[in-house]
């Protein structure tokens, strides 16, 4: 019975990587602050923890051009899971800042409807 019941209460829900990807021709630095729910891949270069309370870190790191890390799964909707609170991108060109999880949410790639693709894509144009 209790093995039925567990079954029944799981989440159905699919689970969806976040990649980031690095769509300019120039190297970039993002600098955000992370939530519980960003994980730290192995293939982030020039990787710095600059601090903050336990479950809020400052990272920052450099990408290649044309480059892409997954940084996080979120399980349904990544509204609830979002792994960052600020992200701001440095080339020598430009800079963007989301400080908003509303001005984050719409560096993510859409759908033709405006919705949130999925996989969910950052893309740093």
């Amino acid at each position: 019975m209790t093995i039925l019941l567990g079954l029944f209460s799981t989440s159905c829900d699919p689970t969806y990587p976040i990649l980031i990807t690095n769509a300019s021709t120039d190297s970039v630095t993002v600098v955000t602050e992370t939530t519980i729910y960003f994980h730290s891949p192995d293939n982030l270069t020039g990787y710095k923890d600059l601090g903050g309370p336990y479950d809020h870190k400052i990272i920052k790191f450099k990408m290649a051009p044309s480059s892409s890390i997954e940084c996080g799964i979120t399980i349904g909707g990544i509204e609830n899971e979002m792994p960052f609170t600020i992200f701001k991108v440095y080339s020598d060109k430009d800079s963007v800042v989301a400080d908003t999880q509303e001005k984050i949410l719409d560096l993510f790639e859409k759908t033709f409807l405006g919705n949130l693709k999925t996989p969910y894509q950052l893309t740093i144009k």
